[in-house]
């Protein structure tokens, strides 16, 4: 589930997560092998700001961390 999260905040909204758990060599272990299909990266079509009345778009835009283009992520602080 986390890793499926963590592609998904990436911008990966259609990623398959698929655990493959084989046994260790230690008697009562086992390894798990994760194989991920990130499929399309989604990206930012456009940012517009509508209805700013008091504020000039260009100070709206000062900061932002995300833009027209790039990928898009929840991850950005």
């Amino acid at each position: 589930r986390k890793l499926r999260e963590y592609y998904q905040n990436m911008g990966f909204f259609e990623v398959k997560v698929s655990p493959l758990v084989r046994p260790a060599s230690d008697l009562g272990k086992v390894v798990i092998d994760y194989a991920i299909s990130e499929g399309v990266q989604y990206k930012v079509r456009n940012i517009s700001f509508d209805g700013n009345k008091l504020i000039p778009t260009d100070k709206l835009r000062d900061g932002l961390q995300m833009h027209s283009g790039k990928p898009f992520s929840a991850m950005l602080k």
